[in-house]
């Protein structure tokens, strides 16, 4: 990624980190009385635990996006669609022969998909060109 730079041991990172003893963390986030840090975005309940505001608690203490379904405790995004194994997917994906869903912009090698837009280095791991 030619947006992060490298440092005097030759890791990159992104320069919007900051750096303290050989470690980069994110200068936005907080830390807490127990040296933890969180998004300061997110909330604090009664048993210690962060969560996003944006999401509502149910009965039973669990966070779910206000925008989600719920079916016997479990909640799901009513944008997927469920097969007839009761699995949900996302429609915008493809099945293959072995009921894999997969992204229909990917390529497929040996039972492998990959990112065509992906270039192949001499060790044969795959990076972004960009």
């Amino acid at each position: 990624n030619p947006g992060l730079k490298e440092d005097e041991e030759g890791l990159y990172y992104n320069p919007g980190l900051k750096e303290e003893e050989g470690l980069y963390y994110n200068p936005g986030l907080k830390e807490d009385e127990e040296g933890l840090y969180y998004n300061p975005g997110l909330k604090e309940d009664e048993d210690g635990l962060y969560y996003n505001p944006g999401l509502k608690e149910d009965e039973e203490g669990l966070y779910y996006n206000p925008g989600s379904k719920e079916e016997e405790g479990l909640y799901y995004n009513p944008g997927l669609k469920e097969d007839e194994d009761g699995l949900y997917y996302n429609p915008g994906l493809k099945e293959d022969e072995e009921g894999l869903y997969y992204n229909p912009g990917l390529k497929e090698e040996e039972g492998l998909y990959y990112n065509p837009g992906l270039k192949e280095d001499e060790e044969g791991l795959y990076y972004n060109p960009g």
